[in-house]
């Protein structure tokens, strides 16, 4: 498990700002399946897995958002409005478990980031507060 976790690290992050949209739809459509039907297996890499998810809902390419987003749907999620219950989909699907330890750490690790990246004037902000608002959506009002 952790050699395919570094594989993934190594790997998903990188490609979610790759210059292809079907490259990111793709890492979208891998940390989806992987949340969905591996989440007690590959546990260790459930953050960064969510953190891919988070940044490519955020995406500017409706190809590549839409599949990110019914991915977060899938963990009671709805990036347009709110929290849905956490319950089996009508597919039978059974739902994926946020840790909100991740989430929080999510979180923490970009509100560090972005008064750095505003400060030093670095395009990285924008991605840095693209991260934050999916979430802040994520976590909900809870």
């Amino acid at each position: 498990v952790q050699k395919v976790h570094l594989i993934l690290l190594g790997l998903l992050p990188p490609l979610c700002g790759h210059r292809h949209t079907l490259v990111r739809a793709a890492v979208g459509q891998v940390a989806g399946e992987i949340l969905q039907h591996c989440q007690r297996t590959m546990s260790v890499s459930g953050e960064m897995l969510l953190e891919c998810l988070l940044s490519l809902s955020m995406d500017d390419w409706p190809q590549v958002r839409q599949p990110a987003i019914v991915h977060l749907s899938r963990m009671g999620v709805d990036l347009h409005g709110g929290s849905a219950p956490k319950t089996r989909s009508s597919s039978g699907a059974k739902p994926v478990l946020v840790s909100w330890r991740a989430l929080a750490a999510i979180i923490e690790r970009h509100i560090v980031a972005l008064p750095r990246a505003l400060q030093r004037g670095e395009k990285d902000a924008l991605l840095h507060a693209h991260r934050l608002n999916a979430a802040f959506e994520l976590a909900g009002p809870e």
